[in-house]
């Protein structure tokens, strides 16, 4: 029996566990909806964020940026979990990715922030999949919201 709750963690899905197996559909949502609800969505998890600080970001003396989890040395080993991104910049993340916004490594979730912040963060879901709004990881707003033709965006209906 999986773990889907862990699984969906590790893989950096926790926020869309539940949906694996559903079937795709296609539905037609008005734009401005889509358009209006990444951006409320985005916008409430970036308060969820900041009122909690499960990643506790920060920049240190010598000038790199670490976080709980590369300071704890457990998971990553010296790498944010954004390491990588075309996006990150010496001061942050450049864009708006509403996937990132929404998720949390293994490492933060098991600390009583990281709970609290997925706890409110999971209760954006409905909503996310409700408007049927596009979120790859490592997206921008422009490239998330390009996927959508017409108003006719591909979903899973959990």
């Amino acid at each position: 029996m999986w773990d889907w709750d862990w699984l969906g963690s590790y893989f950096g899905l926790h926020f869309v566990c539940g949906i694996w197996g559903k079937k795709m559909t296609s539905r037609h949502i008005p734009f401005h909806i889509i358009q209006n609800s990444y951006d409320d969505l985005y916008r409430r998890a970036d308060e969820i964020l900041a009122k909690h600080n499960p990643c506790q970001i920060r920049q240190e003396l010598d000038g790199t940026v670490s976080c709980h989890d590369t300071r704890t040395n457990t998971y990553r080993k010296d790498q944010l979990c954004c390491n990588g991104c075309e996006h990150l910049s010496i001061s942050g993340c450049r864009v708006h990715s509403l996937a990132c916004k929404m998720w949390l490594c293994e490492e933060v979730l098991r600390t009583p922030a990281g709970k609290a912040a997925m706890e409110e963060i999971s209760q954006l879901r409905p909503e996310l999949f409700r408007n049927c709004v596009p979120h790859d990881f490592r997206a921008s707003r422009a490239k998330n919201l390009g996927k959508v033709k017409g108003g006719v965006t591909l979903c899973r209906i959990p």
